[in-house]
């Protein structure tokens, strides 16, 4: 199957740290580019065709480091089109049925052909990612049925205030789609852009199958100063 990383954004919360020359998936972890690491990544399995890289920002650096890379094509924005849009668009160089789909800034451990496996055997139009956290007051979280992993319901992030600290299910920004899945959602926002997580999903949820697949490894991300310079630590023990 193919696989989509989103590599557009803009990354502004870590421009004091890697630069405003340096698009954030090329920011460096240990002397190599964080985009590197997740391309090795999906390398090592054989299901893995494509690799569809949704670019935007700085995009000529991305596009030059990679284009010489016979497995690699670009799905290329004149203009940001959010998760949702930038998804959307780079899934009509896709040539499989199913696409995974993986954020640019962030780094998991999971066999592709197991999350595979569970979406075909579930029937799903869509299956994500997911991790437990102990706090999901800082974040939008998701209801499973625990039994079928059917995903329930998309909730907001809410404010300390209103939600006491609990345990809870996380998006982690990993997915696998069917192809199609966005062929009845052509209006969804009115605009080419948009977010697949706060504008598509909790629309989809109505009409799709939309399973979840737990994510055990550590979740470790570049967006902000502080992940990053942990990122360095981390992945240097790999």
């Amino acid at each position: 199957m193919d696989t989509i990383i989103l590599a557009g954004g803009k990354g502004t919360r870590l421009r004091e740290t890697i630069g405003n020359e340096i698009p954030k998936p090329l920011a460096k972890i240990n002397g190599t580019p964080f985009l590197d690491l997740l391309i090795n990544q999906l390398e090592k399995f054989e299901i893995i065709k494509n690799i569809i890289l949704a670019v935007s920002y700085k995009k000529e650096k991305i596009i030059d480091r990679y284009k010489d890379k016979k497995n690699i094509l670009f799905s290329e924005e004149e203009n940001p089109l959010g998760t949702g849009g930038g998804i959307k668009k780079a899934l009509t160089l896709s040539s499989s049925n199913e696409v995974l789909v993986l954020n640019g800034d962030t780094y998991l451990e999971f066999n592709p052909n197991d999350l595979l496996k569970s979406h075909l055997l579930k029937k799903a139009n869509i299956t994500i990612g997911y991790r437990v956290e102990k706090d999901v007051s800082r974040y939008g979280s998701i209801t499973i049925d625990k039994k079928t992993k059917k995903i329930l319901k998309f909730n907001e992030k809410q404010s300390l205030e209103k939600f006491e600290k609990n345990s809870g299910f996380i998006n982690s920004g990993v997915y696998l789609l069917n192809k199609n899945v966005f062929n009845d959602f052509e209006n969804i926002t009115g605009l080419e852009s948009f977010s697949i997580e706060l504008d598509f999903f909790p629309k989809a949820i109505l009409s799709k199958k939309i399973f979840g697949f737990e994510i055990f490894s550590s979740f470790i991300d570049i967006g902000t100063a502080s992940s990053y310079h942990s990122a360095q630590n981390i992945l240097n023990l790999k």
